[in-house]
């Protein structure tokens, strides 16, 4: 047993109506020789520095609610 890391990789779509509201690509690490996997999805902001984490399929999103963005996150500019 080891640790879990879990990195936002990709920001796929943000909210019209709350642009905090975000899908985001992520890969998770199951400790130092586990394997990676990926998943999507909607993370919620709540107190501040937490995120409600739901596992979502992009295909059965209003994308008319939803603003396509695509972008790549780069941890070494902190975004």
């Amino acid at each position: 047993v080891g640790f879990l890391t879990v990195t936002n990789d990709t920001l796929l779509y943000k909210l019209k109506a709350n642009p905090t509201i975000t899908i985001m690509t992520q890969t998770i690490g199951q400790g130092a020789l586990g394997a990676d996997g990926h998943r999507i999805v909607k993370l919620e902001p709540f107190l501040k520095f937490w995120n409600k984490t739901t596992i979502i399929d992009t295909t059965t999103i209003d994308k008319a609610d939803w603003i396509f963005v695509n972008k790549k996150m780069n941890l070494k500019n902190g975004e």
